[in-house]
């Protein structure tokens, strides 16, 4: 069976697998920060509401773009 990945999206993306993601749901959030005084703070907390599922097939697409262009992480 093929594993999948939840993407959590808002200011940017995050991809856990699966079996994260209840949990990821119910204990975290997503922080919008500013830059005050040196220091980046906390300005506004979200809860996370649009998540999307992706296959293993579509990262391993997407690894293998990226490997071809020279954007290996």
């Amino acid at each position: 069976m093929s594993k999948h990945y939840a993407r959590v999206s808002d200011y940017g993306d995050l991809l856990i697998p699966i079996g994260l993601l209840e949990k990821v749901v119910a204990e975290c959030m997503i922080v919008n920060t500013g830059y005050i005084d040196g220091k980046d703070t906390i300005e506004k907390l979200k809860k996370i509401e649009r998540v999307h599922i992706h296959c293993q097939e579509e990262v391993d697409a997407a690894l293998v773009q990226q490997a071809l262009e020279g954007n290996e992480n």
